[in-house]
């Protein structure tokens, strides 16, 4: 089954997720009062259309819709298997109003969000450079041509690959990894 289509048509899902949220959010939050259902929709269809036409904003939702889904079948997975081994609907409820929870939810959302702007900018900023005139001997090279990885190449994906596995944020990786475990371990209380 070829779906290659559907490919033709995301800018049509792209207006329908902005709407359905906006409207959604405007809705439950009552912005400009009760029964301005109107004035919701109007507001929705507006931003949903401004967000269309500006291909950085799709191709930006086009890279963390995919995320934001599996991150919410991730939840209702794990949801559904703490329901199916026999806890309560009172306690599962209990167990997603804790405050606990939230963060690192907003830290996965955050990092989905930075991977969305760092794909769809990334490459086109990293091309653009800073403006700076290179030094004498200082030249660009191509990502084959520093053995070591090296993060002066043209390629923003094998730039932010060579920073992340650099031993020195692999290192500071691990030290935070081991402040944070630190400060849950003596701040828990029994």
């Amino acid at each position: 089954m070829d779906i290659g289509i559907i490919q033709h048509f995301s800018i049509v899902f792209v207006f329908l997720l902005i709407f359905a949220l906006v409207y959604a959010i405007m809705e439950y939050t009552k912005l400009f009062g009760k029964d301005m259902k109107g004035i919701h929709a109007i507001i929705a269809l507006a931003l949903a259309i401004l967000i269309v036409i500006s291909k950085p904003a799709v191709a930006v939702l086009n890279v963390i819709t995919p995320w934001f889904l599996v991150l919410f079948l991730f939840i209702f997975f794990i949801i559904f298997g703490v329901r199916m081994f026999g806890t309560s609907e009172a306690d599962t409820i209990s167990l997603i109003k804790d405050t606990r929870f939230y963060p690192y939810l907003i830290v996965i959302v955050i990092i989905i969000m930075i991977a969305g702007f760092a794909s769809t900018y990334g490459q086109n900023l990293l091309e653009k450079g800073t403006g700076v005139e290179a030094e004498d001997g200082d030249s660009v090279v191509l990502p084959g041509d520093i053995p070591g990885g090296s993060t002066k190449t043209t390629s923003f994906g094998t730039n932010v690959l060579n920073t992340l596995i650099h031993p020195k944020v692999l290192g500071l990786i691990a030290i935070l990894l081991i402040g944070l475990f630190t400060i849950i371990f003596l701040t828990k209380t029994s």
